[in-house]
């Protein structure tokens, strides 16, 4: 087991809504923010994209107090994952997060206003974590539900990372294998297929530049319907469907070996629905021996909308 279930430790509660925001009953599950252990500050996560609306970079941003009341009055509970103050390495050149043992078992991502025409996405988040030894793959398991999510843009879209690592702070320099999710139709499957694998090798990658591995296409090291980095190579598609409406559970895999998989269900029901083809996305660039689990968010349109994300849970073996 890569992550147990989150505990008063890693998470903690802020802030209950407000304001009336029940879904099916219920209260959506917490926005999460990260509160570091040494001063107490509270960040985000905003992801970063290039001029091709691929993600890039993912770096903290701070969020105050009137931000986190904010979120309080539009109804959404808002809870802190305790992380580990950044460190130096050994060597003293580069920064290093902690791993956590715990992961998030539901959370919210949600675009909201919070100022006078200012959007903001909240809840992206990333647990480090160390792949255990003699382990070989590892999986995340999660349902989500989303809410007026069809009308977040052409380039709204996350991504469930599994296999991630870092050496500074996940900004502009993270490995990671894992699938994306489009809000609608989008340039590598076409119109209604909005579903596809992903791998990425970003490593200190600046806005504007190649990263220092080469093109960007061979360090990235994307999967897009089935096209893998040089040495150019086809791999069968992996593009599919998912609604923008219903709650659908998705288990996205990896292995140490660069291989990559994921299903689709019904939750508490059919499973699988689907299967993706493996594809092989090797590269000599990626960094192995991380277990970390990430859900970014990207490219969202000035409108409210929000991901209801349950029963997440991540495990590797052998």
């Amino acid at each position: 087991m890569v992550h147990a279930a989150s505990d008063p430790l890693a998470l903690s509660r802020i802030c209950e809504p407000v304001a009336g925001n029940i879904v099916d009953g219920k209260v959506p599950p917490p926005i999460i923010l990260n509160r570091f252990a040494g001063d107490g500050r509270l960040m985000r996560l905003e992801g970063r994209t290039n001029k091709d609306n691929l993600l890039i970079g993912v770096k903290r941003v701070a969020v105050s107090d009137d931000e986190v009341k904010q979120l309080c009055d539009q109804g959404f509970p808002v809870a802190a994952l305790n992380v580990g103050d950044v460190r130096k390495a050994r060597d003293g050149t580069k920064t290093v997060v902690p791993p956590l043992e715990s992961l998030p078992t539901e959370f919210s991502i949600a675009s909201l206003l919070v100022g006078f025409g200012v959007w903001r996405t909240y809840g992206n988040f990333w647990v480090p974590a160390s792949m255990p030894s003699g382990h070989t793959y590892q999986t995340v398991d999660f349902t989500v539900t989303p809410n007026n999510y069809s009308s977040s843009g052409a380039n709204s879209h996350f991504a469930a990372m599994t296999l991630a690592v870092s050496n500074s702070n996940f900004d502009h320099d993270f490995d990671a294998k894992g699938a994306i999710f489009y809000q609608g139709s989008n340039v590598w499957c076409g119109s209604g297929q909005n579903t596809m694998l992903q791998s990425w090798a970003i490593q200190n990658y600046t806005d504007g530049a190649n990263p220092p591995c080469g093109a960007y296409l061979g360090c990235s090291n994307p999967v897009f319907n089935g096209l893998a980095p040089a040495p150019w190579t086809t791999e069968p598609t992996t593009c599919n469907t998912w609604s923008s409406s219903a709650s659908k559970r998705f288990l996205v895999g990896a292995n140490i070996f660069q291989q990559s998989v994921y299903w689709i269900c019904q939750p508490g029901g059919t499973c699988p629905e689907y299967v993706s083809s493996v594809v092989d996305s090797t590269s000599s660039y990626f960094r192995s021996g991380g277990a970390g689990v990430a859900f970014v968010h990207v490219g969202s349109d000035a409108v409210s909308w929000s991901l209801y994300f349950t029963s997440v849970s991540s495990q590797s073996a052998p």
